[in-house]
């Protein structure tokens, strides 16, 4: 009797260790595809911007195409900040200074021709609300590694070298009036130094010298810039001394802003520079 208890007790062990095996098998079994479906937000925006390529360019190359602008960078990018052939009703909303923003985005993807009356293009709306935030999760990624600008700041001696420079007659100052002439001819690639005082890439610098900053009218500032502007720290004139020390390293007094001119690190022509700014017509 002993033996046969003990037989039946190690089959009774044994079909339990079965049961086990069993269960967690089917366990395994259906849990492994409902994990396997966790969603991959990447690929899932990825595939939802395929439909944009046919018209725009997702890659670094930035190439234009003859139906649309690239979208490498678009997140965060000012309007009409490529040489793409805008429609009128684009150049209407660039003209409003407006950034392509995520809330931007999604309220374009939701009604294009709502948003942009006038528009070329006939984009077809997004109506699923994840599938917009999808997209333009996976646009966000599109951007360039962000280099770390190095911090350069002006010395603190613009009193002394614009006296030295004051003190200068003859040659020595026609000499100086010069350089600082010369150097304002670089800022003419970008800006209006005449009464027109016309936009090109950048506002025009005609009454530069104690103007407020960020107020040169139908200019669009960059978020960057607007961003320096709210730091209550920061100049909200644009006196010689700041002048002085933004124009030493422009991306590194100013992070992010559209200005890409490497600065003017000689004090002294620096220094001649906003003199001939003052002396603008």
């Amino acid at each position: 009797m002993k033996l046969d208890r003990d037989i039946f007790t190690v089959l009774l062990m044994a079909a339990v260790c079965v049961v086990i095996l069993l269960i967690f098998g089917v366990v395994k079994r259906t849990t492994a595809p409902i994990l396997n479906t966790t969603p991959d937000y990447a690929n899932r925006g990825r595939e939802l911007a395929r439909q944009c390529l046919p018209c725009h360019d997702l890659t670094p190359a930035r190439t234009l195409s003859e139906k649309g602008p690239p979208l490498w960078g678009i997140v965060d990018a000012m309007a009409g900040h490529t040489l793409y052939p805008y429609s009128e009703g684009y150049m209407e909303l660039a003209k409003r200074c407006l950034v392509w923003n995520e809330a931007n985005l999604d309220r374009f993807l939701t009604d294009p021709k709502r948003f942009m009356p006038g528009t070329r293009k006939d984009y077809a709306p997004i109506a699923d609300p994840e599938q917009r935030r999808l997209l333009i999760e996976f646009l966000t990624s599109l951007q360039d590694p962000q280099v770390t600008q190095p911090t350069l700041v002006a010395a603190e001696n613009y009193a002394q070298v614009s006296a030295t420079l004051n003190r200068m007659r003859g040659e020595n100052a026609k000499r100086w009036r010069k350089a600082g002439a010369k150097e304002a001819q670089k800022c003419t690639a970008c800006h209006d130094l005449t009464q027109s005082a016309e936009i090109i890439v950048g506002p025009p610098l005609v009454d530069i010298v104690e103007r407020e900053v960020g107020s040169s009218k139908g200019f669009c500032y960059s978020p960057g810039f607007r961003r320096w502007m709210e730091n209550k720290e920061n100049p909200k004139v644009w006196d010689e001394v700041s002048l002085y020390r933004f124009l030493y390293a422009p991306q590194s007094h100013i992070p992010h802003t559209r200005m890409l001119f490497r600065g003017v690190r000689d004090d002294y022509k620096r220094a001649a520079l906003i003199g001939h700014l003052k002396r603008l017509p």
